[in-house]
């Protein structure tokens, strides 16, 4: 219904294809909070947390894969 109503409003776009990047921008927005977020952290607890932004550049990597 969503990408028709685009497709009504714009002739000739791929709003599916806006929802195929969707994902991995989603991933890439979390990497840059959790980094964000380790830069201002308490040192003891950076191990816990170090990897975070690291596995959400791979989880929009996976998802830009399909």
């Amino acid at each position: 219904m969503w990408a028709d109503a685009w497709r009504a409003r714009v002739p000739g776009c791929a709003p599916e294809r806006a929802l195929e990047l969707a994902g991995p921008l989603f991933h890439l927005g979390y990497a840059l909070r959790y980094q964000e977020f380790l830069d201002h952290i308490e040192d003891s607890e950076r191990p816990y947390h170090e990897g975070d932004p690291a596995g959400e550049v791979r989880r929009a990597l996976e998802a830009a894969r399909g």
